[in-house]
């Protein structure tokens, strides 16, 4: 996973909650870091769904997650999102955390969301809406 296909960046410093007793940051913490990030990222692209898709709700499918170094209590880290596959009614994240200002991997993920129809809780048709933020924001690389 290449840093620069990233546009968006969440920073965090961790905290001893989340740290185990090595002082490294429990690898379920990861997921939670990168559902935060998420989160976030869905904020700034000033899609509420809500509003713009009543009835309708995401929900994550699917979590991938992959330690690649320690990251340790106290330390200030960056979670990277990037939309990287839209289908017709979901949407894959890939995630990626380094420390702050720098290049070394940490950990990697994948969050799989597909939106869901409240009453039937079938899977439905991503907004329209949604879509084209998305690819605002992602351009080219943004597959699907």
């Amino acid at each position: 996973m290449e840093k620069a296909r990233f546009h968006f960046c969440f920073p965090l410093r961790v905290r001893y909650s989340e740290v185990d007793s090595q002082g490294v940051v429990f690898n379920a913490n990861h997921v939670v870091y990168y559902q935060t990030a998420l989160t976030e990222y869905v904020r700034t692209l000033g899609f509420d769904f809500a509003t713009q898709a009543p009835g309708t709700d995401m929900h994550t499918v699917r979590v991938v997650a992959e330690y690649k170094g320690a990251v340790r209590f106290d330390q200030e880290i960056d979670i990277h999102v990037r939309a990287a596959r839209i289908g017709r009614s979901s949407i894959v994240y890939e995630t990626m955390i380094c420390p702050k200002g720098g290049d070394q991997v940490l950990g990697t993920g994948e969050i799989t969301w597909v939106n869901v129809d409240r009453t039937t809780g079938k899977s439905a048709p991503l907004p329209e809406d949604l879509i084209r933020r998305l690819r605002a924001l992602e351009g080219a690389s943004l597959e699907g």
